[in-house]
């Protein structure tokens, strides 16, 4: 049995003991973005939830999927700062319009090593696709056939 005293003192304990607060929680607010590809630029939001009374960051860089850096898009890395107060941060990345047909292509944004007291959330990877704009010559059928001493083929 527990005498008064030391209910006294545990008393005093839970009163000083100051509530938990969750961490800041960082991550994407989606997991797909599309963009067409001459759009210029695509935006993808990071969201920090939680606890947004502290400083916390996070890094972040572009990976190629079948979208390759430099030929359909510009590369990126770098570190998302969140001030006391703020809860959502842009990472802009340049999309690249050039004229091959190549339909829709896409790269991923990863987040990673949450500073400052932070945890990742469940949406550490953003998808970007890419829709092609261009237009090429195309086929009506899928085969043709022809003769091999036919000389030539031709179809209108």
């Amino acid at each position: 049995m527990k005498t008064s005293t030391q209910i006294k003192i545990f008393a005093g304990l839970l009163a000083c003991t100051m509530p938990l607060e969750a961490a800041s929680t960082i991550q994407f607010t989606s997991a797909l973005y599309n963009v067409a590809e001459n759009a210029g630029t695509v935006a993808l939001t990071v969201q920090r939830t939680d606890d947004v009374d502290t400083v916390v960051q996070v890094d972040y860089a572009s990976a190629d999927g079948t979208a390759i850096a430099g030929k359909k898009y510009l590369a990126v890395a770098g570190t998302v700062d969140f001030a006391a107060g703020e809860t959502n941060k842009l990472i802009v990345v340049l999309i690249l319009n050039e004229s091959l047909v190549e339909g829709l292509q896409t790269f991923q944004v990863t987040l990673s090593n949450p500073a400052g007291g932070a945890v990742l959330g469940l949406r550490t990877n953003a998808t970007v696709r890419i829709t092609d704009n261009d237009s090429g010559l195309q086929f009506e059928f899928a085969s043709y056939s022809v003769f091999e001493d036919a000389g030539f083929f031709f179809r209108t």
